[in-house]
């Protein structure tokens, strides 16, 4: 990114370039965030317009656009989109609680009209939130593709018991719904509270030591 941005004689900052991809995540344009966030992001979303100007002038693209683009171009091109429909009829895809919006938009756009689709993931281990992506795409999956089966897979080999069950308490579910293991529970949870992320690190670091 940056490196585009000094080919202009322009210095982007990383948090900017984190705002405007949270954006882009969204299947924003700079017109269509204006409209939605007002003049309180005017200064971020007025970057965001020079910069899709400083990409475009480069002929370029960045990670952001490369599912942008084609959500776009399956839009505006009904004869591609079902040219690109007829080619996946069946369609998998992983770590289904890690897609943000304009992910699902192109698997949407796909997917609809396919013979066989499967998803697969944990809404529970949505932890990409900063970046757009949110387990609201389980419930939006269920919309858009009613006629769906679900599978529930409940039992854990990787964890012991007792770290299932620190996690089903902290997250607020019923144990019995959720979650098994045949590990033993002789692992013992430990909690510490850091006031950072460098002293929790720190503190991971030390632990590890130890054993």
């Amino acid at each position: 990114h940056n490196k585009l941005a000094r080919t202009s004689g322009e210095k982007i900052s990383h948090s900017t370039l984190e705002k405007i991809s949270f954006l882009k995540a969204q299947c924003h344009s700079p017109e269509s965030a204006l409209a939605q966030m007002g003049e309180s992001a005017k200064r971020t979303i007025t970057i965001f317009a020079h910069y899709e100007q400083l990409l475009a002038a480069q002929n370029a693209v960045d990670f952001d656009d490369l599912i942008n683009f084609p959500v776009r171009l399956l839009l505006q091109r009904p004869e591609l989109r079902r040219a690109m429909q007829a080619s996946y009829p069946i369609l998998a895809v992983d770590e289904f609680q890690d897609i943000n919006k304009s992910q699902y938009e192109l698997f949407r756009l796909l997917a609809i009209t396919a013979r066989d689709v499967c998803v697969i993931g944990d809404p529970d281990q949505a932890i990409y939130g900063f970046r757009g992506a949110s387990a609201v795409y389980f419930k939006q999956f269920t919309l858009d593709f009613p006629q769906f089966t679900a599978i529930r897979l409940k039992r854990n080999y990787r964890s012991a018991q007792s770290i299932l069950s620190a996690s089903l308490q902290m997250l607020g579910r019923d144990e019995e719904e959720h979650l098994c293991s045949a590990i033993s529970p002789d692992v013992k949870v430990h909690i510490e509270v850091s006031p950072t992320d460098r002293a929790e690190a720190e503190f991971v670091v030390h632990r590890i030591e130890q054993h």
